[in-house]
């Protein structure tokens, strides 16, 4: 699952096979614009069409995925449709756990204080009132670390034009080497985003190695 920079959803499907030379292949098969709830029994109708657009029923294996429960859901859903046609297809044993995304989550909670469940919850976008409780107290944590006053920061110069258009001319002018219309603005970092926190931090190093004192950890607002 995707979102694009103008809040659109998409489900991406890689296949890989080994060729008849015995090279291992892979490719992008689909990417289609995801509607509605990102549920298991969706994720799953989104993938049949992929599977049924190259006739790969009797070809599907074996699925790497990340660790949120709607990934289940997805596969026993796959189940369901590769039995109305004949074929065998267990779940549990066709799942494979992302290791890469494990060490996601950990580095994740060792730097917003978030276990696990309640970052699956939000990958998914299945967060109980509990959970959301606990979202809060994280946004409070968040003004008195580091990291937070960071978040803030970047967040705040990033919601509107003005204030994008402002930071970058004052990074411009003080000699800015960042390469790209883009690269002298913030990044945001996000609690469940492949490498975010990093990208925030190289970026906010990046500027305040050509200007002092802008977005540095010295800013409080």
């Amino acid at each position: 699952m995707w979102t694009s920079p103008n809040h659109r959803a998409f489900l991406g499907v890689v296949g890989h096979w080994i060729a008849a030379d015995g090279k291992l292949n892979g490719t992008l098969l689909g990417l289609k614009r995801f509607h509605g709830s990102h549920t298991g029994v969706n994720q799953a109708e989104h993938f049949w069409e992929v599977v049924k657009l190259y006739e790969l029923e009797t070809k599907v294996g074996y699925f790497t995925l990340d660790n949120a429960t709607n990934n289940d859901t997805t596969l026993t859903q796959i189940s369901i449709y590769l039995a109305e046609i004949g074929i065998e297809f267990k779940p549990k044993e066709r799942r494979l756990k992302c290791f890469g995304h494990v060490i996601n989550l950990v580095v994740k909670a060792f730097l917003w204080d978030l276990n696990t469940v309640v970052l699956e919850g939000l990958a998914s976008g299945n967060t109980t009132e509990g959970d959301s409780q606990k979202i809060i107290e994280l946004m409070e944590w968040r003004k008195q670390g580091p990291m937070g006053k960071l978040r803030n920061i970047c967040v705040w110069i990033c919601r509107m034009p003005q204030r994008r258009d402002g930071f970058t001319n004052k990074v411009k002018s003080h000699g800015s080497r960042a390469i790209g219309s883009h690269a002298t603005l913030p990044i945001v970092g996000s609690i469940t985003g492949w490498g975010g926190d990093y990208d925030s931090l190289k970026r906010a190093f990046s500027s305040q190695r050509t200007n002092p004192g802008v977005c540095s950890g010295r800013c409080t607002k």
